[in-house]
């Protein structure tokens, strides 16, 4: 009997990994996102302060991996935190010291992990899986291409 349940609990914790693999998606990175309002980034340069406009998106854990976690609801929580975390970005960014190069190429990249960072000690590592800083040629969080992030990023606002 033990192995009956042994061999069930091994095929539950397999399958969505193996999905994902069919699929061809990252399994962890496909759930819903939330889009923040955008805002003002402080950088220095030779002629003195300037801002630049981002916009951030966090990812929410895919509904597999929550109830794998046992966490089976990561939505509404994430979404009650949203005013923080905007609020610790911002903080972030003001204390950060900035400069262009911050915000172009690695250290922009750089700058989503560190975002990621403040995120994660504001909240918890289970409500938010991922943050991508967004830009001109990001594709747009759309109800023809993603209707609960659509319906999401309105809520949480």
């Amino acid at each position: 009997m033990k192995q009956i349940i042994a061999a069930f609990l091994m095929v539950m914790i397999i399958s969505p990994v193996l999905k994902a693999a069919e699929s061809g998606g990252a399994v962890g990175y496909t759930g819903y996102r939330i889009q923040l309002m955008p805002m003002m980034a402080p950088y220095m340069t030779a002629n003195g302060l300037r801002y630049e406009v981002l916009t951030v998106r966090l990812r929410l854990p895919e509904p597999e991996a929550r109830i794998l976690t046992g966490s089976t609801d990561a939505e509404r929580p994430g979404c009650w935190m949203i005013p923080i975390i905007h609020e610790k970005i911002l903080m972030y960014l003001n204390e950060a010291n900035l400069t262009q190069a911050d915000l172009r190429g690695q250290g922009r990249e750089d700058l989503r992990k560190n975002l990621f960072d403040a995120v994660i000690r504001a909240s918890d590592r289970s409500l938010y899986v991922d943050l991508d800083i967004v830009d001109g040629n990001s594709e747009p969080i759309e109800m023809s291409n993603d209707p609960r992030s659509t319906a999401l990023t309105k809520q949480c606002r």
